[in-house]
């Protein structure tokens, strides 16, 4: 009997921790020494966004990729000491980071840096890290994003979420395609650009080199221990193809905009510009056109979390360019030049 009463015993406590344990399924668990660490995101400031420090600019579910040091910079170290992937959780204009599985674990302690690199994508992961501080190659067409947040304690109790400040470190191009003021068109059904690829090969993000979210620093290089800044483009214009959207109130201007990697110093950009139904008189017949141009970029290059903002006014037989720079949400830059433009197909 006595032993009958020592099993229903040790059965009974049994079934109470296994009803404890579930109760508790939604806590964390950390091992002993170490503290769950949670981060939340914004855009930078300084003209660098639409609305100052908010979720503007984030795309939800975006991905994204933090890496930790613990008393060393990316300089200083061969390789991260901790990482996890997140994806941007929008809500309420707030950001949370939320983790892909498990939350970042780290020791108890001072001293570290947090590095987060973002595709701004919900279909495309993170850069991922090919040594201690620096990425995978990239690819045009990306907004990538970093932040750093650097010099946190970790605690065993649940802190702070840690900030995350974004900021933009590929480069925008906004054109604007409206009538010539001379003989200009008088309407047009649509627009489609394309824009020739800047090659990519060799090219890195540098988690080592100078960071300040309010602050334009290059993070985009090519080559292996060089500084170069600056990638080269192809030479023909078949990378991104775009249908241009009418401006708002417009029934003639169009805009349209892509996401390059860094451009090398008066590197020239082959465009291509398809219109159809254009006519350049009212009782005209609709036709399809195509435009050629060699965008040519500033003695410094289009600089990596800048946006250049240029303007084409199409007469019959000519296009001219309005190359001065507008501000915008990026960063500012110099001003970019367009010759060689070529009416392939005139009517």
């Amino acid at each position: 009997m006595n032993m009958k009463n020592s099993i229903l015993n040790i059965l009974c406590l049994a079934g109470l921790l296994t009803a404890c344990s579930g109760s508790d399924d939604r806590l964390p668990v950390v091992e002993e020494g170490y503290a769950a660490v949670r981060f939340t995101a914004s855009q930078a400031v300084g003209g660098q966004t639409k609305a100052g420090a908010s979720t503007d600019g984030l795309t939800a579910n975006g991905h994204v990729a933090v890496y930790a040091w613990q008393g060393k910079t990316p300089a200083e170290a061969e390789k991260y000491a901790y990482s996890n992937s997140y994806t941007f959780h929008l809500e309420n204009n707030t950001c949370n980071l939320v983790p892909l599985s498990g939350e970042m674990k780290l020791p108890v302690g001072e001293g570290y840096n947090f590095y987060a690199l973002s595709s701004n994508d919900a279909s495309l992961l993170a850069p991922a890290m090919e040594t201690g501080n620096r990425t995978v190659t990239l690819q045009n067409g990306v907004d990538y994003l970093m932040a750093v947040s650097s010099s946190h304690k970790v605690e065993g109790s649940a802190g702070s979420p840690i900030p995350l400040t974004f900021r933009h470190i590929a480069t925008r191009v906004v054109l604007t395609v409206k009538p010539a003021g001379t003989d200009g068109y008088v309407s047009a059904t649509g627009l489609t650009a394309s824009i020739a690829p800047i090659d990519s090969t060799g090219s890195y993000i540098d988690l080592s080199k100078t960071w300040d979210a309010g602050t334009h620093y290059d993070m985009i290089y090519w080559g292996a221990g060089t500084d170069v800044t600056g990638g080269t483009p192809l030479d023909k214009a078949n990378g991104q193809v775009k249908a241009a959207s009418k401006t708002q109130g417009s029934d003639t201007e169009f805009t349209v905009s892509f996401i390059l990697l860094p451009v090398a110093g008066k590197a020239q950009i082959p465009l291509q510009f398809d219109f159809t139904g254009i006519q350049f008189t009212v009782s005209g017949t609709p036709a399809n056109k195509r435009y050629s141009a060699v965008l040519t970029a500033p003695d410094g290059g289009l600089k990596g979390g800048s946006e250049y903002k240029i303007t084409a006014q199409i007469s019959r037989k000519a296009v001219t360019f309005n190359t001065s720079l507008l501000q915008n949400p990026w960063t500012s830059g110099e001003g970019i030049g367009v010759d060689e433009v070529i009416e392939v197909d005139p009517k």
